[in-house]
């Protein structure tokens, strides 16, 4: 029998008007510390189409984006 736990944890990240991400950090914990770190290590590499002006632009901006992490024991 397996058992699969699923865990929701949100990760912010600060955008750069490039699409880089120019900062991450939890929003939530798994209460795991090395999903955690692993959730971090992972956005930092993340790249986002920028977020624009009115005018049609790319400025910087923040976001929360949903990790998700299927567990099987």
């Amino acid at each position: 029998l397996e058992f699969r736990r699923v865990l929701f944890r949100s990760v912010g990240v600060e955008i750069s008007a490039g699409g880089e991400v120019l900062s991450a950090w939890l929003e939530s914990s798994t209460g795991y510390d090395r999903l955690d770190r692993a959730a971090l290590k992972s956005a930092r590499q993340w790249t986002f189409s920028p977020a624009l002006d009115a005018a049609g632009h790319p400025v910087p901006s923040r976001k929360s984006v949903t990790v998700v992490y299927s567990l099987t024991e």
